[in-house]
């Protein structure tokens, strides 16, 4: 740490002398690039922020390999449900608890049906209580299946909602009121000001660019405006996130892998294709959530397999950050903690924010040889200098 400690002599030099401050700051920046663009893989840098992985949960009860799953956090507890271990072949209706506090996983014994056992459904917290959606059952969901019959009985479009303070579930498909989404898979969910946003997906009859709003409260479904399907088509494996009063929707695949960003305005129902700078790759199925005052991405597949979902692409392990502020993008510099390690290329997987916003954690996809992975990380985000980052997270300084 020979560097990091003249670094940080160097800082406490500059930043002494007052009427050089200018100067210092933007010598003491260009020193701080130099050295976090070291490494080979790292396009670009954030200066002031980087991410420390560490790799949690490998106690008992761990769950299995998988991938097209979802995981949630609700407090400190991380809730994994659903997924496949093999391509379109869901696992179980089992729900994993893993508590970030106590590093142990436990399965509740739930009361009352669960959901059938299922992969590439939505899920979001609101009120406290987990809301899953959609989904597919199995590999007669697929587009190139001819029967639609068969696709329309494998792809769903039912609603359940579990209760962690019962370990309840409650079918609240026939409970509902207005439109429902129809059938699809691949969709996205979030949730703001206690509402539940869906968008997008595959359904039936092909890629979907639709956005729904749910409401708890009055279990009523309604379905909002459409963004220009010129601009944002059709697309499953995005995200869509929510953050200060508008949804983000990022990445996907449209027959290609996308890197357009587009924002809904939840008070005017209006959208808009955002113009970005910087540095996004286009690619798929990641790890996307709102964390350090802007949006994170991990992972995905930048290049489609010629086998589809039976096959694995091309993926990545790169941290990209987007400031809704600035509308830039900026690759992270990530390191292991310990003994060094990181997640490996993945994609299919999914990830969640920590409730501090303070990071996200992520759990299994597939890999590079299409094997399911079940290795469970936490990413931290952490300050290396002092400028300040947005609201909307905290992350750990560091001044060392």
């Amino acid at each position: 740490m020979l560097l990091t400690g003249r670094l940080s002599l160097l800082r406490l030099q500059l930043a002494a002398l007052p009427i050089c401050q200018s100067l210092a700051s933007a010598h003491l920046a260009s020193i701080f690039r130099h050295f976090h663009t070291s490494s080979s893989t790292a396009e670009s840098v954030t200066m002031g922020m980087r991410c420390e992985w560490t790799r949690i949960g490998e106690g008992e009860g761990k769950p299995s390999s998988r991938s097209s799953h979802s995981v949630n956090i609700n407090n400190n507890n991380v809730y994994l449900f659903g997924g496949e271990s093999a391509p379109r072949t869901p696992i179980d209706s089992k729900i994993h608890v893993y508590d970030l506090k106590s590093d142990t996983w436990t399965t509740p014994v739930t009361l009352n049906e669960p959901p059938s056992a299922r992969l590439a459904h939505g899920a979001a917290f609101a009120n406290g209580k987990l809301y899953v959606f959609g989904g597919q059952t199995s590999v007669a969901a697929s587009v190139d299946i001819e029967d639609k019959d068969k696709r329309e009985e494998a792809t769903l479009n039912d609603l359940f909602v579990f209760d962690p303070e019962t370990s309840t579930w409650t079918e609240l498909t026939s409970q509902t009121h207005g439109p429902t989404p129809e059938r699809r898979s691949y969709h996205t969910m979030t949730s703001y000001s206690n509402k539940i946003y869906l968008f997008g997906g595959v359904g039936v009859n092909g890629r979907l660019n639709d956005l729904h709003e749910f409401d708890p409260a009055t279990l009523t479904w309604r379905q909002l405006a459409s963004p220009d399907s010129d601009k944002c088509p059709g697309r499953g494996g995005s995200a869509v996130v929510a953050y200060k009063g508008k949804l983000y929707v990022v990445n996907g695949f449209a027959g290609h892998e996308r890197n357009d960003v587009h924002e809904y305005d939840i008070g005017s129902n209006t959208w808009r294709q955002t113009e970005w700078t910087g540095d996004n790759p286009p690619r798929s199925v990641s790890a996307v959530v709102v964390a350090g005052g802007g949006i994170i991405t991990m992972g995905g597949e930048a290049d489609p397999s010629k086998l589809g979902h039976a096959g694995a692409g091309k993926f990545t392990d790169a941290v990209f950050h987007f400031s809704p502020r600035t509308n830039h993008w900026t690759r992270l510099l990530c390191e292991g903690v310990g003994n060094g390690k990181m997640p490996m290329p993945r994609g299919w997987h999914t990830g969640a924010a920590l409730s501090d916003g303070s990071g996200l954690v992520i759990f299994g996809g597939v890999d590079t040889d299409n094997a399911r992975l079940d290795d469970f990380w936490k990413l931290t985000l952490v300050i290396s200098a002092s400028e300040p980052v947005e609201s909307g997270g905290q992350v750990r300084r560091n001044y060392d």
